[in-house]
């Protein structure tokens, strides 16, 4: 009886291991999903492929419940500054790049910070402010 209940106890503890082993790798390809979509988004040279891309980003984050925080961007002045702010800009075309975060609806991880995007057209940036 003593070693039925001792298997039962190594059952247990060796399904509950897999379980976390594999919530973590779930979180892995989560992460590198946003970032191979992220740098996809930074390689783009066409402004309507651009667009197209931003929605598709602003898609698979709901997709996988989270959410855009924190978006800024640096402005041609060289500071860093809320994205909302690109509306009272003097030059918003100008902007030279864009950051988030990536973060789970309770602002949990996997807190991934992407950065440097420099938008061929700052319009498909404002995207983000809809999301």
């Amino acid at each position: 009886m003593k070693a039925k209940i001792f298997y039962i106890i190594i059952l247990f503890l060796n399904i509950s291991c897999r379980q976390n082993k594999d919530t973590m790798a779930s979180n892995e390809t989560t992460n590198t999903s946003f970032k191979v979509q992220w740098d996809q988004l930074k390689a783009e040279k066409d402004k309507k492929k651009e667009k197209n891309l931003v929605v598709k980003f602003i898609k698979l984050v709901q997709e996988k419940n989270y959410g855009i925080a924190n978006p800024t961007y640096v402005n041609y002045n060289g500071k860093t500054a809320p994205l909302s702010n690109l509306f009272e800009d003097e030059k918003p075309d100008q902007l030279k790049s864009i950051n988030i975060e990536i973060l789970d609806r309770k602002g949990i991880a996997p807190n991934e910070k992407l950065g440097n995007w420099k938008p061929l057209d700052y319009k498909s940036a404002l995207l983000f402010l809809q999301e």
